[in-house]
């Protein structure tokens, strides 16, 4: 299943990702990791699908006058992916307003107003946020490595079976996937396979 819209949408939506997902820029292809985040402009071309399996997601459309300006005032580059350091910044704004508009209670939509506002902001802080360097040999053979277990988190996954398949130490393995995506090895593991039994039961 793929998401595809080269016209985009006349709302700018804001989408993070649980699983990992290949998404276009123009012609250009590139997989993003589970946690991956993004804020499309109106009208802006969405392409993308799940890497090896259906992808999940939690997403909400924005609309008003101010948004515009807020974005570049937050320093944000509209369809620039992101891999937040710190999911709950995005993932709780949003689970906040899905509750509100679901209960449609007095004043719910001014509520979601403001934490459409602090949505924003912590995407911009999340994407304007310092990232430790780490060599390009690393970072693609632990991609590598993260796409596997979201490919099949039913294996049995080893921090000491991954850092052998890195040419890495076990602790030197643990800091660099940590350094990345702000999660350790077997963390990622066991949120893998939740995201997995979670799309099973839907």
């Amino acid at each position: 299943f793929m998401i595809d819209r080269p016209r985009g949408h006349p709302q700018w939506i804001l989408v993070t990702w649980t699983t990992a997902i290949t998404a276009w820029t123009e012609a250009i292809s590139t997989m993003y990791p589970p946690g991956s985040s993004v804020l499309w402009a109106p009208w802006t071309p969405i392409r993308y699908r799940g890497v090896h399996a259906p992808w999940a997601n939690h997403w909400c459309h924005l609309e008003g006058k101010g948004i515009a300006a807020l974005v570049q005032r937050c320093g944000i580059k509209p369809g620039h992916f992101i891999s937040p350091r710190d999911q709950s910044t995005l993932s709780e704004p949003l689970r906040r307003m899905a509750a509100e508009c679901g209960r449609a209670e007095s004043g719910w939509q001014e509520l979601c107003s403001g934490l459409a506002v602090q949505l924003i902001i912590q995407f911009g802080r999340q994407a304007a946020a310092p990232k430790p360097i780490i060599p390009s040999r690393h970072r693609v053979r632990l991609g590598d490595l993260r796409a596997a277990i979201h490919h099949e988190p039913g294996r049995p996954w080893s921090v000491t079976g991954l850092a052998r398949s890195a040419g890495l130490s076990p602790q030197r393995l643990s800091a660099l996937w940590r350094a990345c995506w702000d999660i350790s090895p077997r963390d990622d593991v066991l949120a893998a396979r939740c995201a997995r039994a979670v799309w099973l039961l839907d």
